[in-house]
């Protein structure tokens, strides 16, 4: 059989982004400097304005870029090597995060928030977390999985771990996270078996942990959760 490989088109914003990091690079760009206007870029790229928006939507989202209202948009005022880096980073970013390194980032962020959420919660922040895992467990049948009210339970710990910089890292991955779900359709039918169950199981160890005021045993509780979680999505991806 001939080796053929599909024929990869480069996405338009990217090819936007890549010429900005070798303006950079050259020094034809500089720090803090000023843009042209977007309707001059359009021009100059010979480009569509969604296409040079989805560009600048990216470099703004990440730091490249800052849009001062009634001025325009800037450089952001760092280190050319910074710069350039965070715009390698970000031609590597695909618009759909691959599983396994969603699933292994989210483990990363909720065992420590988690831990903090043990130290730092009061007893009525207790309680809605209770509660979400309570709704949780309400909304789920035999055999369809309530999604969102899963999601929500973990919003909850999140939020109590009362680190800013958890609760916004964990929030940016919120749809990414359903979006997966929705994409192995876990949503219709509990593929895996008397996963409602357990995962509510896993749950209420967690609540116990927390409300024990127990960092450590949270943490484990929350490892062996995400743990089931990331197997789960593995198996279901291999036979899907």
């Amino acid at each position: 059989m001939i080796p053929f490989k599909k024929i990869e088109i480069p996405d338009i914003s990217d090819l936007i982004i890549k010429q900005i990091l070798e303006l950079l690079s050259a020094g034809s760009l500089k720090p803090g400097q000023q843009l042209p206007s977007e309707l001059q870029l359009q021009k100059s790229f010979g480009v569509a304005k969604q296409q040079l928006k989805a560009a600048f939507k990216k470099l703004e989202l990440y730091g490249v870029l800052e849009t001062r209202p009634q001025s325009g948009s800037y450089i952001a005022n760092l280190e050319i090597n910074i710069l350039c880096g965070l715009i390698s980073n970000i031609l590597d970013i695909k618009d759909v995060y691959d599983i396994v390194s969603l699933m292994d980032t989210r483990m990363i962020l909720e065992l420590r928030a988690v831990e903090l959420a043990a130290e730092r919660l009061t007893d009525s922040e207790l309680e809605f977390i209770k509660a979400a895992n309570t709704s949780f467990f309400n909304a789920s049948g035999k055999l369809t999985r309530a999604i969102e009210d899963d999601i929500f339970f973990h919003l909850e710990i999140v939020k109590y771990s009362k680190s800013p910089s958890l609760i916004a890292l964990f929030s940016f991955m919120t749809k990414q996270i359903i979006d997966v779900w929705k994409e192995l359709d876990i949503f219709s039918k509990d593929k895996t078996g008397n996963r409602m169950e357990e995962t509510f199981n896993e749950h209420s160890e967690i609540v116990r942990c927390l409300e024990n005021r127990d960092p450590k045993g949270s943490r484990a509780a929350m490892k062996t959760h995400m743990q089931n979680v990331c197997n789960e999505t593995k198996l279901i991806e291999r036979f899907r």
